[in-house]
């Protein structure tokens, strides 16, 4: 239980009812936001969201025995309604429920973030590995850190799993007082663009705000409603970062630095960079200089400019060099040393992010999260520097998606692989046949070869049986996730599970 006046602590509000009352008297039990889930004693917060506005479900929600109900708008039907029928029930009016459910979160678990060290991340790609990577990096360095992202909720020896990259501000502050409570002294988070957008985040200040990049994407009628929207919403992280940590070649990087110049004192702007010694007439903070790619171990070597301390990832590709650029500006801005620093990297893996998952003397099978044509293409451009003898990608795309993301995807498998396997990936509400036809719809008069295997057990299958030596399989598009959706039913499916059976099933 906690009293209404401290969940209500900042909050700017109208009483239509309730004035006479003292709301340091009154015991709240919870805060609650879905009808079917409403507690006794409970606020309830109405939203409006995409499909679903709670406010139109005013009188349902006041049959409960709810305390009181927070409102954007009402009508007058509504409010005399509720003053003839529910005078014991407390109405409060706001300009936005969802940034008051938020500071309602904050308040109702007593503000776990003041007492953590919050670094968070937004990007089109790579926030994933980068937050894996800062993770490992901490804890080698004595931290207890946490991670919220796209792989879930990740402390302690807990694994809670979570729909959202970031979730909805209620679960987010309760899993912050939760680590908090277990002794986290860090937090690296992943924050969508879509968490700023619906103020997921709304009252936290971080640390750290770091910007990897951003490309066209996540833009359609569930989403953004175009490109301006979504930069403006990734930029957000600016605004409530004590410290900034940007990629200088990022697209859209003169808007970005702008906006990070007039918010921030410019020594509280780190930058960092692959393609430039400076920016803005100032030397750039870390730049990566002689990377090599280790071909026999799939793995990139690399140093930082003006320091000769050689640093080893794991992974493929340029982008995760970035990726590691940015984990380690944020890692020497806490001061870690180098050689820790190093060491946590050399060991870095990722769930479903460049996993090799099988490899032998003729063949090697790996997992990536790939599922759109940028990050496909950023992919297949890295796998073929590795030279194999046939790059082999299995992949689909999800339904219910802007159909843009499987044309796009059919023109860069066939510019990039050797064989597409065209498959299954969370066709949702939608027949996976007519999603193959539309990624053939570009891979066919691009040129590219392709088979169809719509189960993507057997297409897996299909690919390591008919293997050749020198081949690099790419099973791309769900990476972490570990289930399969069809016609709104999940059911158990992880690629790297798969992929093992499949191995062991043919004895390799």
């Amino acid at each position: 239980m906690k009293k209404l006046d401290k969940i209500l602590y900042d909050l700017n509000y109208e009483i239509l009812q309730g004035d006479h009352l003292d709301f340091s008297k009154i015991d709240i039990s919870d805060i609650c936001t879905d009808t079917r889930n409403i507690l006794d004693n409970s606020i309830f917060v109405c939203q409006k969201g995409a499909k679903f506005d709670t406010h139109q479900k005013l009188k349902e929600i006041l049959e409960s025995n709810i305390a009181c109900i927070i409102v954007e708008n009402i009508s007058n039907e509504d409010l005399s309604y509720i003053k003839e029928n529910k005078k014991d029930i407390i109405v409060l009016k706001v300009g936005n429920t969802r940034k008051a459910l938020s500071i309602f979160s904050i308040n109702y678990f007593d503000r776990p973030h003041s007492k953590l060290k919050l670094i968070a991340l937004t990007g089109t790609k790579g926030k994933t590995t980068t937050s894996f990577m800062i993770k490992s990096i901490l804890e080698s360095f004595g931290k207890k850190c946490g991670l919220i992202g796209t792989t879930g909720v990740i402390y302690n020896d807990k694994h809670i799993e979570i729909v959202n990259t970031t979730p909805g501000s209620y679960d987010l502050n309760k899993y912050l007082f939760e680590m908090l409570s277990s002794g986290i002294e860090y937090v690296v988070m992943e924050i969508s663009s879509q968490a700023f957008k619906l103020d997921r985040v709304y009252g936290l200040e971080f640390e750290y705000g770091l910007f990897l990049n951003i490309t066209e994407d996540h833009i359609g009628a569930d989403e953004h409603e175009n490109y301006e929207e979504y930069l403006s919403c990734k930029m957000e992280i600016i605004n409530v970062s004590k410290k900034f940590i940007v990629n200088i070649d990022s697209n859209d990087i003169d808007k970005i630095y702008k906006k990070a110049k007039s918010t921030l004192n410019e020594n509280n702007i780190i930058t960092y960079s692959i393609n430039n010694t400076s920016y803005d007439s100032k030397p750039i903070n870390f730049v990566a200089e002689n990377i090599n790619y280790d071909k026999k171990k799939l793995g990139i070597r690399f140093n930082i400019k003006g320091d000769n301390f050689e640093y080893h990832i794991p992974l493929i590709g340029k982008y995760n060099v970035y990726n590691a650029l940015c984990a380690i500006a944020c890692a020497k801005s806490i001061n870690v040393p180098d050689e820790t620093i190093s060491n946590a990297l050399s060991k870095i893996t990722v769930p479903g992010r460049c996993e090799i998952v099988y490899k032998n003397d003729n063949f090697i099978i790996m997992v990536d999260y790939a599922h759109n044509a940028v990050s496909m293409e950023n992919l297949l451009t890295t796998l073929r520097e590795f030279e194999p003898t046939r790059l082999v990608v299995v992949f689909g795309c999800g339904g219910n998606r802007s159909k843009d993301r499987r044309y796009g995807m059919g023109k860069v498998g066939a510019k990039y692989a050797d064989l597409n396997i065209l498959t299954a990936d969370n066709s949702r509400f939608e027949n996976t046949k007519d999603i193959i036809n539309d990624i053939k719809s570009t891979l066919i008069p691009n040129g590219g070869n392709f088979i169809e295997i719509e189960d993507r057990r057997e297409a897996i299958f299909y690919a390591i049986k008919n293997a050749r030596e020198g081949d690099l399989i790419a099973v791309i598009g769900k990476g972490h996730e570990d289930y399969n959706e069809v016609n709104g039913i999940r059911t158990h499916f992880l690629d790297s599970e798969e992929i093992l059976k499949v191995v062991n099933e043919l004895k390799l």
